[in-house]
This record gives C-alpha cells, structure tokens and sequence, in this order.
C-alpha cells in the first residue's frame, strides 16, 4: 500500500477474541499501527500514539493496533 491508498478489509480476533473487521470503522477516520513483538521496537510507536491521543480523540480518529502475540497476551 502507498500513502492515501484504500486499505483492503480484513478481520482479526481483539483481546476478548471478538472478530474485528476493518469494515466496522466503515467512513470513520482511523490510525491503524502495527505493533511488533519485540517490546523495544514497539514502544516509540505506543508512546506516540498515546502522546497524541488527545489530538486523535478531538479529530474523532479511531485508533487500532495489531500485535503478533496471541489476543490472550494483548
């Protein structure tokens, strides 16, 4: 995917293994970051999103992640 292009829809367990889809968030903003399993890596990407979740939750953007740990360990 390049900046701007539409996502495909796609669906995944969240923490309480409910399926998720991307079509949920159908014509809502949303900032979908991947978070990888090395906690070191992952952390300057959670830090920003939680530095700024103000500014997201003002500007009414949903705020989805993806982990490579099972739903159970998220």
């Amino acid at each position: 995917l390049k900046v701007g292009d539409k996502a495909p829809d796609f669906t995944l367990k969240n923490q309480d293994e409910n399926s998720v889809s991307l079509s949920d968030y159908k014509n809502k903003k949303v900032v979908y970051g991947f978070i990888q399993k090395q906690v070191r890596l992952a952390e300057p990407l959670k830090q920003g999103i939680r530095d700024e979740f103000q500014e997201f939750e003002e500007k009414n953007v949903e705020i989805l992640g993806c982990s490579a740990d099972p739903p159970k360990k998220q």
